[in-house]
């Protein structure tokens, strides 16, 4: 269990504790840090977390202050987040089984439609219907409030020269080419690295750039991409160099330019505003 002390060290920018690349990588940090500054900015109180889990965030963010509520469809994962909520002095009742896609099983929640901010980590790869699991984000949420919701990059496939590449390459990049150029493609990938893995991906990947205009057709404003989980090499080098690869990536979480991240992040959260 994260103590008050620990939760705070977490997003106090402090990465001492997690230069063991022994440790997984944490992704969530940074991601995490990007949350706190701008709920921060905008006076945020409540919160609510879509697809809670085990509630492993609940100490991150109570210890900043925030009310926190939140909601899975695995039961016996929100079993232990309501645990999780009493031991940081939220109630059981704040963390309930419900599911994004159907609004009726959270309307009971204490505070729907009245949240300040909204946190999303890990859903959006996996719901079936991502407007509408968009739409009732928004929702519950008061006008004006905030939504931090992650997404897995497409864009990072560009950069890990495996299946993904491929799959990347022929089906995003040239869907409308001839047959005979796909082949040659296909061809000349197959020959510069290993197009059968990773094994095949059990989550959905984003676009930032088609994801950002989705955002926008749905009504959000001041739309914001952040990227974060940063690989300094390919993934399949890490191994290589375990040490080397965890300090350069952790330092790459800093970096500034505004559009390399696009390519060398695994994840990005989109930041952005009700209307």
């Amino acid at each position: 269990m994260m103590e008050k002390s620990k939760a705070r060290e977490f997003l106090s920018g402090d990465l001492n504790t997690y230069s063991d690349p022994a440790v997984s990588y944490p992704a969530n940090h940074f991601a995490f840090i990007k949350a706190k500054e701008r709920f921060a900015a905008n006076n945020v109180e409540s919160l609510v977390e879509v697809g809670i889990g085990h509630g492993n965030a609940i100490p991150v963010f109570t210890a900043e202050g925030y009310e926190m509520s939140g909601f899975d469809n695995n039961p016996e994962l929100v079993s232990v987040a309501q645990q999780m909520a009493m031991n940081y002095g939220q109630s059981q009742e704040q963390v309930i089984v419900a599911d994004i896609e159907q609004a009726q099983s959270y309307k009971d929640l204490a505070g729907v439609g009245q949240f300040d901010a909204l946190v999303a980590m890990g859903v959006m790869p996996h719901v079936s219907n991502e407007d509408q699991a968009l739409l009732n984000m928004a929702k519950l949420v008061k006008p004006g409030g905030e939504v931090l919701i992650e997404f897995r990059n497409s864009l990072f496939s560009l950069f890990t020269f495996n299946r993904f590449t491929h799959e990347f390459i022929l089906d995003e990049l040239l869907p409308d080419v001839s047959p005979k150029s796909r082949e040659l493609m296909d061809q000349a990938m197959r020959e510069r690295f290993d197009v059968t893995k990773p094994g095949p991906a059990t989550s959905k990947f984003h676009n930032p750039f088609e994801v950002e205009q989705k955002f926008k057709e749905l009504g959000f404003v001041g739309i914001e991409v952040i990227p974060f989980h940063y690989h300094s090499t390919m993934p399949s080098l890490e191994s290589q160099d375990p040490q080397a690869f965890r300090d350069d990536s952790i330092a790459l979480e800093s970096e500034t330019s505004g559009w390399r991240g696009l390519f060398l992040c695994s994840a990005y959260v989109v930041h952005a505003f009700t209307q």
